[in-house]
């Protein structure tokens, strides 16, 4: 026959009337009546911020191994994942430009259920890359001088980006063009050391370098490398 939960914890045990008298208790069951529905908090992005990229990643805590789901109104998108043991989660969702209308939802282990909304826009930022050289002005009478070039990349966002291939060139006259790769470091920074020659003549030449990151496009920037007497 059914029997009535009571909020939180229920322990049961049965057993047995019969013409021979009362048999001894089972051990007991217990079960757990839960009917709150999960607390959501969501701890990036902040409502109304603007987000330079392709995709936003969504942090918070909810119950400990509770279920979400973010959809992305604006573009159908939609992501799921399961919060850790301390209920924390974090879900990376896909963005259209301008607004975007997000829903989290939230469902525990028991079934109980509860959503959270947050509005985010990806803006238009752009990769940017900075160049810099050890010295911009070479004494011709003071070859061969060694030379350094260090690129630093940033993502639309401001922050520094690892992994980013660049390619450094060095164009002054006399010499032939010397170009050469790297990728960034942890610190979006990657540097190219040279020589310039004592066949290098007076004039004006250029240092340029090339940033390519597979989700941010490309960018350049160059500086002007001058040979005096």
């Amino acid at each position: 026959m059914p029997v009535v939960l009571e909020k939180g914890i229920n322990d049961f045990s049965a057993i047995i009337v019969g013409p021979g008298g009362r048999s001894e208790a089972s051990p007991t069951v217990r079960y757990v009546l839960d009917t709150s529905k999960p607390k959501v908090t969501i701890t990036t992005p902040k409502d109304n911020a603007k987000v330079n990229r392709k995709a936003v990643e969504i942090k918070g805590t909810t119950q400990a191994r509770a279920t979400l789901i973010a959809r992305n109104e604006s573009n159908d998108a939609s992501v799921s994942g399961v919060a850790a043991g301390d209920g924390t989660f974090t879900l990376s969702l896909p963005l259209r430009p301008g607004s975007n209308a997000i829903t989290i939802t939230a469902t525990d282990p028991a079934g109980n259920v509860r959503e959270a909304e947050l509005r985010v826009r990806r803006g238009s930022g752009k990769l940017t890359v900075g160049l810099g050289a050890t010295d911009y002005q070479f004494r011709r009478r003071g070859l061969p001088d060694p030379i350094r070039l260090t690129a630093t990349v940033e993502d639309p966002d401001g922050k520094r980006l690892p992994g980013a291939r660049v390619t450094f060139t060095l164009s002054v006259p006399g010499i032939a063009v010397i170009t050469r790769n790297a990728t960034t470091d942890e610190n979006g920074r990657a540097s190219f050391e040279t020589t310039i020659p004592k066949s290098a003549t007076v004039g004006q030449g250029l240092a340029a370098v090339l940033a390519k990151s597979a989700e941010f496009g490309t960018v350049d920037d160059r500086v002007v490398i001058t040979i005096v007497k």
